[in-house]
């Protein structure tokens, strides 16, 4: 038998992905909040107790859809270090790598994070997940190492990771001012510079 908490978590993600479901396929702008209920399956009244208005809906899966994207690649990045040893850039960069290749394949995500891919979840005392917060101590160290102080390494870590889901957006979806194969290759020099 579910728990009053398991049904309001329940109903919070029926929300979130009937959200998901219509901003992907008819835009920000053509949906509303009785689109959401309906498709849902819940009353309207049940929308506000989690979210204020649409734009808060959008904020709340982009933080979900950014987290699950950053726990995916640190989990393949952990599954690449039992494989071989790697040094700090080359984890980076295999971190970084699968950001870009996951945008690639998911468009109708990115499309709906667009330049919000939420970088901020990598950075001060906001993180609540531990493993996450594990790996961006980990990243974090390494820049210190590298003689940083630990703003401007938490820092690098949110520009490195801001500037790709940017960069990821105008290069997978628009392909403009270039497209992913030709800006591929400034964007890495730009990390592995980042990085020294």
């Amino acid at each position: 038998m579910e728990t009053a908490s398991e049904k309001k978590k329940l109903k919070r993600l029926k929300l979130m992905d009937a959200g998901y479901d219509l901003f992907i396929t008819k835009g920000i702008n053509n949906t509303v909040i009785d689109d959401i209920v309906k498709k849902a399956g819940v009353a309207k009244g049940t929308f506000y107790l989690y979210f204020k208005d649409k734009y808060d809906l959008v904020n709340q899966i982009t933080l979900h859809k950014s987290l699950f994207v950053i726990r995916e690649a640190l989990g393949e990045l952990e599954e690449r270090r039992k494989q071989e040893a790697m040094d700090f850039e080359k984890e980076i960069l295999f971190f970084i790598d699968y950001l870009v290749e996951f945008f690639q394949g998911h468009k109708d995500m990115l499309k709906l994070i667009r330049k919000n891919f939420s970088a901020k979840l990598l950075c001060g005392d906001s993180i609540s997940d531990p493993d996450l917060q594990k790996a961006v101590d980990a990243f974090t160290q390494n820049f210190m190492n590298k003689g940083e102080t630990l703003q401007q390494a938490q820092q690098t870590l949110y520009i490195i990771v801001a500037m790709v889901g940017s960069v990821c957006c105008d290069a997978i979806l628009e392909e403009e001012p270039y497209s992913l194969s030709q800006i591929k290759p400034t964007l890495y020099f730009l990390i592995r510079k980042l990085l020294c």
